[in-house]
């Protein structure tokens, strides 16, 4: 792996766990955040069965992509419920459209703002959430 690396977490079930020891995660959502981790380990726990199991994912920082999802959709966490993370995404949405003009449209009165996949950063620091498109090898995956 080339590159600048960084370890996260991955939320799944200990029915899924030994399936991806052996063969690696297919585009996995991945965060910074214990407390997230936790809560996605349980969410697919509850969908496949078995027990909530947290996964130290080691990824090449290149591979990492904005979550769009999450920033539409949070998951309340570090003390903040979900419509107050709504407020905060709202609030550095308004900061990029000034920071980043290149990155804005119009539609009637709105601005909108489309980040670029390849800036994660933006997406992992306001709601501890980031994506892969890639495939990660069995050997950069581990248990918590």
């Amino acid at each position: 792996m080339a590159g600048e690396t960084i370890t996260l977490l991955h939320g799944t079930s200990s029915s899924l766990v030994e399936f991806i020891l052996q063969k690696g995660l297919k585009q996995p959502y991945l965060t910074d955040s214990e407390e997230l981790a936790e809560y996605y380990a349980g969410v697919v726990s509850e969908d496949y069965g078995g027990s909530p199991v947290i996964l130290k994912v080691t990824v090449g920082t290149a591979a990492l992509l904005f979550d769009g999802c999450a920033m539409n959709e949070p998951v309340g966490y570090n003390g903040l419920k979900s419509d107050d993370l709504m407020a905060k995404i709202s609030e550095e949405y308004g900061k990029l459209a000034i920071i980043h003009p290149e990155w804005t449209t119009r539609s009637g009165r709105d601005v909108l703002v489309s980040v670029p996949e390849k800036e994660y950063q933006i997406s992992l620091s306001i709601v501890g959430s980031c994506r892969t498109n890639e495939i990660i090898s069995p050997d950069r995956v581990e248990r918590f």
